[in-house]
């Protein structure tokens, strides 16, 4: 059987409704406003306060202790190789000359002593001078040498290290966390900056790291090896293209189209 719920009877019961919550409140007894408890009453939220904010903030960073800075010992420059370097260095000029000649090319003109200062800094700390230091290297041009003595100075500063160290990071292909799950990149990239820093000849620089043996924490210079210890034909590659100055990595699949190397000789 079906039963509908009439208006009256929606009448009725709010009626016995309102009755109902009139009787608890005269039982129960209403709450005095001007008797209640101050206890009870709910409390005004605290406003933030800037300064006592910075305060704490302060107050934090005094407690956090800060980082130890990095010792970093640069090798300096070594004077008594001058003469050898400029006869070097007259040899390659002599070299480009002779190919400027051959191939009938006008070399560009000499710099003027303004560019030249903005370009050593580029080239040595990767940083253009600042007016400070533009115009103190500027005031020694009638110095004779001045500009050999601006490079042997930037040589022996940390930007040159720091500079030389993300050249060899591109090319070492360096990471920043891990080089296996289980060892921290930390080591390798240590010696690596370490290396630069004292100013390690080059072909040890290679050799220590080629013939690297042992563990990665006890011989950090194995994490070059370690870096692609999963991929020995990747390894193979980057080692040819970084160290004797050819791509070989085409001839992995095929012999190489455009130089001599065969998919055998791979």
């Amino acid at each position: 059987m079906n039963v509908s719920v009439t208006p009256s009877w929606h009448s009725f019961l709010a009626r016995a409704t309102a009755f109902a919550v009139l009787a608890a409140l005269i039982i129960g007894g209403l709450p005095n406003p001007e008797t209640a408890n101050a206890a009870d009453k709910p409390k005004a939220k605290a406003k933030n306060d800037p300064e006592k904010m910075e305060k704490k903030l302060e107050k934090l960073k005094d407690s956090v202790p800060a980082a130890p800075e990095r010792q970093i010992t640069i090798a300096k420059v070594d004077s008594t190789k001058a003469s050898f370097v400029q006869t070097a260095a007259a040899r390659i000029d002599s070299l480009v000359e002779a190919n400027y000649k051959k191939h009938g090319i006008e070399p560009n003109p000499n710099l003027s002593d303004e560019l030249f200062v903005r370009r050593i800094y580029l080239d040595i700390t990767g940083t253009i001078p600042t007016l400070e230091q533009a115009r103190v290297a500027l005031s020694k041009r009638s110095t004779p040498g001045w500009r050999a003595a601006l490079i042997d100075q930037l040589l022996n500063t940390d930007g040159y290290a720091s500079h030389l160290y993300n050249f060899w990071a591109d090319i070492l292909r360096l990471r920043d966390e891990r080089i296996m799950k289980s060892l921290t990149a930390s080591p390798y990239n240590e010696w690596v900056r370490k290396s630069i820093e004292t100013n390690m000849p080059y072909d040890k620089f290679v050799y220590e790291m080629l013939a690297a043996t042992g563990k990665g924490l006890d011989n950090p210079a194995t994490g070059y090896i370690l870096r692609d210890a999963n991929m020995p034909l990747d390894a193979l590659n980057n080692t040819v293209r970084v160290f004797l100055g050819t791509q070989i990595g085409c001839a992995q699949c095929h012999d190489h189209p455009f130089d001599r190397w065969t998919q055998q000789e791979f």
